[in-house]
């Protein structure tokens, strides 16, 4: 950027949009009565461009060695095991399973939308911290991955003409596997 950006210009504003920035057939997480999630990233008269932060939650595996079949679980809140984040600080999370050793789910995903500018998103996600992503039980968390999203946006891109994206394997605390990835879309 040719200007200097604080601090405060990268904190996530919840904002309203307007009826024709939403695309109406998307899954928006925390979309309720009152209209999907949106954030302003950068200052007000920079933050113009709308992209679209998706998190999809797709498999997850080696659960039986973390988390014994015979340990007793909390029965705090509803039951069953879920993978969970925050994503701009909209909270996302999988449909519930029960079975560690035999479980599926549909590929969950989860999006906010973002106006902002390529230029402050990459300042923005190179200054954040991991996005971690927990595997739950009930209310409770049973173990985490953290997903480092700081090179989600390259040093020489000016324009996203195709999905950032980031995906693979990463590791949960006692060395298994959860399959997911996020992108950034414009």
């Amino acid at each position: 950027l040719a200007m200097s950006l604080s601090a405060t210009d990268l904190i996530p504003r919840s904002i309203t949009p307007t009826p024709r920035e939403v695309d109406p057939g998307s899954n928006v997480s925390g979309e309720s009565r009152s209209g999907p999630t949106c954030y302003a990233i950068g200052p007000k008269c920079l933050a113009k461009e709308r992209f679209q932060l998706t998190v999809r939650f797709q498999t997850v595996t080696g659960l039986t060695s973390l988390i014994p079949l015979e340990r007793e679980l909390s029965s705090e809140g509803p039951p069953g095991f879920y993978l969970s984040c925050e994503l701009l600080g909209s909270a996302c999370s999988s449909k519930r399973f029960d079975n560690l050793a035999q479980h599926s789910f549909r590929a969950d995903e989860h999006t906010v939308y973002v106006k902002s500018t390529v230029s402050i998103l990459r300042a923005y996600f190179a200054q954040s911290t991991p996005l971690t992503v927990n595997l739950c039980y009930g209310s409770r968390s049973l173990a985490h991955a953290l997903i480092p999203i700081d090179k989600l946006i390259r040093p020489n891109d000016r324009l996203l003409n195709e999905s950032a994206l980031l995906e693979g394997k990463y590791e949960v605390s006692c060395c298994q596997t959860v399959h997911y990835h996020t992108r950034t879309s414009a």
